[in-house]
């Protein structure tokens, strides 16, 4: 049950923790500007430290964000199939998929080798 939640609530977990990561940036950098320019550097200091820290959960959590998207697309293909995935997306429809491809690869490299 407690995983079902976690699973149900990642979404708003990886939000709130990027939006910390930002405030933190930000607040770092206004201390970090304060101490080497004064008043006006500590404005800039915040700026330049919440883009920082902007890029940087950016590619930090870009692939948790990105699972966190296929695992939502599945659930609405789900959903528009009534409840059962299409073969595709099965983990036998992606071997057989796999199998063709390179059954291609090998009929394309067979080609080349006649030329």
């Amino acid at each position: 049950m407690l995983t079902r939640l976690v699973v149900n609530c990642y979404s708003w977990l990886i939000e709130i923790t990027l939006w910390l990561f930002v405030a933190g940036g930000a607040f770092w950098g206004y201390q970090l500007g304060r101490r080497m320019r004064g008043e006006e550097g500590a404005f800039y200091g915040g700026l330049f430290g919440a883009a920082g820290a902007f890029v940087t959960s950016a590619v930090i959590f870009g692939g948790f964000l990105l699972l966190d998207e296929i695992r939502k697309s599945v659930r609405n293909i789900e959903k528009a199939q009534n409840g059962t995935l299409p073969a595709a997306l099965t983990v036998s429809g992606c071997l057989n998929a796999q199998t063709a491809e390179e059954d291609t690869a090998f009929d394309i490299f067979r080609g080349i080798q006649r030329l």
